[in-house]
């Protein structure tokens, strides 16, 4: 399947991603759900073989079988394919969930009754029983002891007949796929159960081993698959290797298998054994912080309990008041006591009272899984004083964080001149005693294994959470050992590329375990067995890839560029086939069950960083330009709709004051043949030759005569003419401020009122001329300055304006 877009688009993605637009920082992806369903097709197509396998003797009916190498199935073939499959499934959405994708295909359609991925399921989980229930499953669901976790299809039927097997302990590296697998199968199964019920019910189990043949309830599957979980979970607890015989000795790491004394750690059995007690973490915390709160109360009754000596401190002190979680009633009286004040706080009693009721029937289940099978009655503090406590989870947790913090500080291992990883890691590939990796040692060898010990390191750093503490205690180291664990990633991937260019891949690309020579004698004869074998047990790039999601999901909490170069590296190690077609299954030299499941997980734990921290900046972003372009249309609309209220207004107003204007007009032209009717009179007045001779200078009078013939040519004009003819002497200005009111504010009340009154009023037209032409008394000097101009400027006699 080469891509999924309906353009066909395909690059480095092979079709997850979009085509590329410019105008986004981020590419936007497939929908998990829609991808999920061509990972799940492939899976089954490629990964599930049907038909019998004479080579095969415990089970011969058809099963994922462990490589194109290796066409053998065994529990660590089924385990981890089974782990991808159920993982894949996990990623659809009902059919009744909204936010399902467009084309993705639902999860009860995708199991449906008879469906072949439902019956890969059935078969799968059938012999996987078969593989860890040798002797029958029926009479041993009561027995923990008798789930045998084997290296099958490394460690073949025929070398177990002839040497010591794995009866007196199990193989912590299939108890890790199993305590996984488990985990799974109980959530598929409860998922089955209450989206497709008539699916459920129809479920049938045929478990078929080399000397049994058994048809098991839904019940007692569910039954069988909880002591898998649980024995593995014995298991992992079974292998630590410590300093000493004693239970308290310190931790130096984890064996392949359980020992009586002086084994040998390997890192990669302590990895192994980190990821069983993040599982444990994820599942009983999902990220509800619950672990905490749980711790809180927990310390909190120990500290009371340690302040008295009755029965109920003691009863509180081991904890088997938790056995009672599951019964209301029974642990509803336990609390009441405990609410006493002499054993806890009454605040600390309510708010874990408090806590308890947020619980659904479901989470106290859980939580009886927890304290009373899994911790056996134990707190979960895991700094615990008891040396023979057999709490599961609170071991797992002290023994990684107490490893974690020994690989950190002072290296691994027992030589005396190991290195602790933060001296040396951040450079690249460091050896397992700390020391730096030459790369031409790494050309030279046949294979290596360096490459992958700072990632086991960085791992068992960030699944035991002994980073968190380390913030606590020191922020200062918390900040170096993260720049650290970030230079020692991009150095390693920097080694990678330059052996890869040499064409070198196939010394470095998987992890070959090297069974410990040093291990007790009643494991020595397996370990001679298991030397022969080429266990690949891990590949280098999903490994990366993982520690890559570790970061990010629990210390880089952003969007990094580095996530998209992750994802091409997977794709690019999709497997072809003989067409050269890219399908969803790894790696690129063949079919293998375990790099597969890395490769998937590396898969979806991109899908999550996406969905986190990318996919929601694109809906971000695409609504923010949709918010955008709504805000721009109604900002548009709004201000057309305010032009054209404003043109509205406007026309009114222009309409109103076209009015004004008129009636303005109809005034002032009233008030214009009232202002020339005063004036011809003024001028009649001021004509008569007594009064202008009788004013004039000595000087004035050398101009006599062209006055005299000025004002004969007045009395020979009609008065228009008189008028036109002293507007063009006299100042135009004093007219025409009093034409446009802007001389006095009475004018504007003269036109108001019309003039009906003007006679009997001080601001008649005769006064406003007066006022403007000169005050009584003064206006000889007005007439002064009109004869001048006179005589200064003839006029022609025609009225027009001579200047």
């Amino acid at each position: 399947m080469d891509g999924f877009n309906e353009s066909g688009y395909a690059d480095e993605y092979d079709g997850l991603a979009s085509k590329r637009d410019e105008k986004q920082i981020f590419r936007t992806f497939t929908p998990r759900d829609v991808a999920a369903g061509a990972w799940i097709k492939d899976l089954v197509e490629n990964g599930y073989r049907t038909g019998k396998k004479s080579g095969r003797r415990v089970i011969d009916e058809e099963g994922f079988f462990m490589s194109d190498e290796m066409q053998e199935v065994g529990v660590l073939s089924i385990a981890p394919a089974l782990s991808a499959l159920l993982f894949e499934l996990a990623q659809l959405k009902n059919g009744d969930d909204s936010s399902i994708s467009k084309d993705a295909q639902p999860f009860e359609k995708t199991v449906a009754e008879k469906s072949h991925v439902l019956n890969s399921v059935t078969n799968s989980v059938c012999r996987l029983l078969a593989e860890c229930y040798p002797y029958g499953v029926k009479d041993n669901l009561n027995d923990i002891e008798s789930v045998l976790f084997s290296s099958m299809p490394f460690y073949d039927d025929k070398t177990m007949e002839e040497n010591p097997g794995w009866e007196s302990g199990g193989y912590l590296d299939t108890a890790s796929w199993v305590f996984l697998v488990a985990d799974s199968i109980e959530g598929f199964l409860n998922r089955l159960e209450h989206v497709t019920p008539e699916v459920y019910k129809k479920l049938k189990w045929e478990v078929k081993g080399s000397d049994f043949s058994e048809q098991l309830t839904t019940d007692e599957v569910k039954k069988a698959v909880r002591n898998l979980y649980l024995g593995s979970v014995k298991v992992t607890c079974d292998c630590i290797v410590r300093s000493g015989d004693k239970r308290d000795g310190r931790v130096l790491g984890w064996s392949f298998r359980r020992m009586e004394k002086g084994a040998e750690p390997s890192l990669y059995f302590s990895y192994v054994a980190s990821t069983v007690y993040l599982g444990l973490h994820k599942r009983f915390d999902g990220g509800s912080g619950k672990i905490s709160k749980l711790r809180a109360f927990e310390q909190e009754l120990l500290y009371r309990a340690g302040q008295s000596e009755d029965a109920l401190a003691n009863e509180m002190k081991n904890f088997a008041f938790f056995r009672d979680i599951t019964k209301p009633e029974q642990f509803k009286k336990k609390l009441a006591w405990l609410a006493q004040d002499r054993f806890c706080g009454y605040d600390e009693f309510k708010k874990f009272a408090e806590f308890l009721k947020e619980l659904s029937a479901d989470d106290k289940q859980e939580l009886d899984l927890l304290y009373n099978y899994i911790n056996k009655g134990q707190p979960l503090t895991y700094k615990f004083d008891e040396a023979d406590a057999d709490g599961g989870f609170s071991l797992l947790k002290q023994a990684t964080v107490s490893l974690a913090e020994m690989l950190w500080n002072e290296g691994f291992g027992n030589s005396a001149d190991k290195l602790p990883f933060k001296k040396h890691m951040a450079k690249g590939p460091c050896f397992q005693d700390g020391t730096p990796v030459d790369l031409s040692v790494v050309r030279q060898s046949n294979h290596n294994n360096s490459f992958f010990n700072n990632l086991f390191v960085i791992g068992i750093v960030l699944n035991s959470a002994y980073d968190e503490e380390l913030r606590k205690k020191s922020p200062e180291e918390y900040g170096k050992m993260l720049n650290t664990f970030q230079l020692s990633i991009q150095n390693t991937q920097r080694c990678y590329g330059e052996i890869e260019e040499e064409g070198l891949l196939y010394k470095i690309d998987s992890y070959i375990l090297d069974f410990a020579e040093k291990v007790d004698g009643e494991s020595a004869e397996l370990a001679k067995q298991l030397r022969k074998i080429n266990m690949a047990v891990v590949p280098l790039m999903p490994l990366l890839l993982k520690n890559n999601n570790l970061m990010n999901e629990y210390v880089v909490k952003y969007p990094q560029k580095e996530m998209k170069e992750s994802l091409k590296d997977i794709i690019k190690n999709k497997k072809r086939d003989k067409d050269k077609r890219s399908i969803w299954v790894w790696d690129r030299d063949g079919y293998n069950a375990i790099t597969n499941y890395y490769y998937i997980d590396s898969l979806i734990a991109f899908y999550r960083y996406y969905e986190k921290y990318e996919e929601v900046l694109i809906k971000n972003d695409e609504r923010f330009n949709s918010r955008v372009n709504e805000l721009v249309f109604k900002k548009e609309q709004e201000k057309t709709e305010a032009l054209t209220s404003l043109e509205n207004n406007y026309a009114g107003i222009l309409a109103e004051k076209d009015l004004q204007i008129s009636g303005m007009r109809s005034v002032l032209k009233g008030l214009a043949r009232l202002v020339l009717n005063e004036m011809v009179d003024l001028v009649d007045e001021y004509l008569k030759p007594e009064k202008l001779f009788g004013d004039l200078t000595e000087d004035e009078r050398i101009g006599r005569d062209k006055v005299v013939e000025t004002l004969k040519s007045f009395d020979k004009d009609t008065d228009g003419v008189k008028i036109s003819k002293l507007i063009n002497i006299t100042e135009k200005l004093q007219i025409l401020s009093l034409l446009t009111m802007d001389h006095d504010r009475q004018i504007g009340d003269v036109i108001k009122s019309g003039f009906a009154d003007a006679k009997n009023r001080s601001d008649s037209p005769n006064t406003v001329i007066n006022n403007v032409l000169g005050k009584d008394g003064g206006s000889s000097d007005y007439m002064r300055n009109l004869i001048l101009s006179l005589a200064a400027k003839p006029s022609s006699g025609n009225g027009g304006d001579d200047n």
